[in-house]
Formats: C-alpha cells, sequence, structure tokens
C-alpha cells in the first residue's frame, strides 16, 4: 500500500493510452469496491476530476453515504462493462461543484448532471477513451438523475431521444444509483416496474422514431407542404404519437397535420404542438392552471417552464427558470399557419 502511494507520482510519465486500458480494467475487476476504497489518492493522480467527491457529506436525508462511497457503491452496482462502470464512476464527480445547504441545513446539488457530464468529458477526451465509449459515458452521465418511472409517454420520449440500448443501460444506472442511497428501496421496485413498461412498449411496437410514424414526407406533400414544412410538421406529429400512440393511425395523422396550419408556430414559422417534451428535450411534470393563464411544467431538479398567454389569446409566451428561480431561456409563440 505505502509503496503504491509513493509511485503514484510517476502515473504522470505513462501514456494516456495506457492509463485508459487500466483504468477500464480496474473497474471491471472483481474487486473494484476494495480498489477505489483503498486507493482513492492513487486513482486521483492521474483523474483529479475524482477527487473532490472524497469524503464530501452530502447532509440530504435521501443519501446515507458520503459522495465517493456512494460512488463505488454504485460502480459495484452495475454491469462489469467499461461504459456502465464509467458512467457510475463519474455520474455524480460534478456534486462538490455544485453543492449548496438551505436554511434547514439540507444540502442540494441542482444542475449537478450537467457539471458531471462535462467533467466526465473532459477525464475521458484527456485518458484518450475511444469517442462511441465517451459520447455513451456522457449521455448516460447527464441523463441519469432525470425521472424514468413508470409512464409509457415518457418512456417513450426517452426511447425517441436515447434510443432502446441507451434506455436500457440508464434503467440499470439508475437502478443502481438507488442501491448506492441506501435509503429508498420502493425507488428500486419502481425502476423495475418501468423495465416491465419498457418491454411491453417494445413488444407492441409502440411509435418512437420517424419511421415508424404512419404518414411520410410524401404523404404530406400531397397535402400540399414543401420545404421545411414537412420536416417540421413530421416531428410534431412524432411528438404528438409519442404521448398517444393510439392515433399513429394514417388518416387520422393527415387530418391532425391540417389542423397544424392553426396551431402556434415560432419565429422561424415552425409549427409547433405543445407538450411536455417541446421545449429544451426536457421531460416536465404537468402542473396546474394558473390565473392569468399561465401553466407550470416542474422537473425534480426544481427548473420550471411557465407559459403566458396574452390577452388577445394569439400569443404565446415560454419561459424556462433554473431551481433558483433565475430565467434561463425565453421563446414565443404565436398562432398562425406553419412557414
Amino acid at each position: 500500500d505505502t509503496e503504491a502511494r509513493r509511485q503514484r507520482g510517476l502515473l504522470g510519465r505513462i501514456a494516456r493510452e495506457r492509463l485508459c486500458e487500466e483504468l477500464s480494467r480496474t473497474l471491471c475487476g472483481r474487486y473494484v469496491g476494495r480498489v477505489l476504497r483503498g486507493f482513492p489518492d492513487v486513482l486521483a493522480a492521474f483523474c483529479p476530476e475524482l477527487a473532490p467527491m472524497f469524503g464530501f457529506e452530502q447532509h440530504n436525508g435521501h443519501h446515507l453515504y458520503d459522495v465517493w462511497e456512494h460512488t463505488v457503491r454504485v460502480v459495484e452496482a452495475v454491469p462489469p462493462v467499461p461504459a456502465m462502470r464509467l458512467a457510475a464512476l463519474l455520474h455524480d464527480c460534478g456534486k462538490p461543484a455544485s453543492f449548496t445547504m438551505d436554511a434547514r441545513g439540507v444540502g442540494h446539488f441542482y444542475g449537478h448532471p450537467k457539471i458531471s457530464a462535462v467533467l466526465a468529458h473532459k477525464l475521458l477526451t484527456g485518458l484518450r477513451f475511444d469517442h462511441a465509449t465517451r459520447a455513451a459515458v456522457v449521455r448516460l452521465v447527464e441523463y441519469h438523475d432525470r425521472p424514468l418511472g413508470p409512464d409509457p409517454a415518457r418512456l417513450r420520449r426517452r426511447l425517441h431521444r436515447l434510443g432502446e440500448m441507451p434506455v436500457r443501460q440508464l434503467l440499470m444506472l439508475k437502478k443502481a444509483d438507488c442501491v448506492g442511497q441506501g435509503t429508498h428501496r420502493e425507488h428500486i421496485a419502481e425502476l423495475w416496474e418501468t423495465q416491465a413498461l419498457l418491454e411491453q412498449v417494445l413488444a407492441e411496437r409502440h411509435c418512437f422514431t420517424l419511421r415508424q410514424l404512419a404518414v411520410n414526407g410524401h404523404d404530406l406533400k400531397a397535402l400540399g407542404l414543401r420545404g421545411p414544412q414537412v420536416g417540421e410538421t413530421l416531428h410534431a406529429l412524432l411528438r404528438h404519437v409519442l404521448e398517444s400512440p393510439g392515433d399513429n393511425q394514417k388518416e387520422h395523422l393527415l387530418a391532425l397535420a391540417r389542423q397544424m396550419r392553426g396551431a402556434w408556430v415560432d419565429g422561424a414559422g415552425g409549427a409547433v404542438l405543445l407538450d411536455e417534451s417541446f421545449f429544451d428535450g426536457t421531460d416536465y411534470t404537468l402542473g396546474t392552471m394558473m390565473d392569468g393563464g399561465v401553466q407550470c411544467w416542474v422537473q425534480d431538479d426544481g427548473s420550471y417552464i411557465v407559459f403566458v398567454l396574452d390577452e388577445t389569446g394569439n400569443a404565446l409566451t415560454a419561459r424556462w427558470y433554473d431551481g433558483s428561480g433565475t430565467l434561463r431561456a425565453e421563446q414565443s409563440f404565436t398562432r398562425g399557419t406553419p412557414g
């Protein structure tokens, strides 16, 4: 043990590619938990992005362990595949940088998945990991904290955005994350329900790609749509079918496409069907209709969207606020004809 620590400074002389290979081999090894707990300082010698996690207390009732012990337990709980083990290792590396504590002494980590994804990309690039592995890991890290409960529409949206294999990997990571928290067993049971629902959605061949849509570009051109209108309308119809899979019938979708000539359109003339995923590709839980024509979608990290309809009913503004209530983006729509 002492010799390994004394020699850790020599790791800087080893080729990045060799360190990449050795890290993958270690993470997929039988005694990975023992190594990560026993030699975190050696690991940090060539993975400095990990060091802030060591002993970092979370001050949150949802977590029984500090950030590093939680991380080790998640690594142990995912399959011994490089991309999965790397995602588990890095999924919370942005927590120390995002940590805040409220007046009650409860710790929060708003925005930590995005910070973790940036750090993961930096680390994996520096160690010369191949593009496919790097992309898979960063995607899992970025999505690991987003809701993925037994909700068919949400699951179809995830399949549309990520694909089948990444969704399966995400489920494995989320199950391991729950194990590593050591607090809420019911969350693991919910993820197993989601796993069963995934198998059902795939077996029933629900539509979650443009290729599976009951209409195509030729059908829309026959309605008189041209140029960008065709692609925009196809994507709007797909968003609709992701929410209502039973509507994936040719005549029904063609009728819906005709109705879109009175839909909300953005500044570029693109048609928009308002649903839970149109804004920033993020899933939100439908909130309550408030006075003044305001409607909110709220995400687990505290960020939310507010829709404001003007007095005429012909102009709509969507505003996105982060968990601290700071306005981050705004988009305007008017009622009219696409294109």
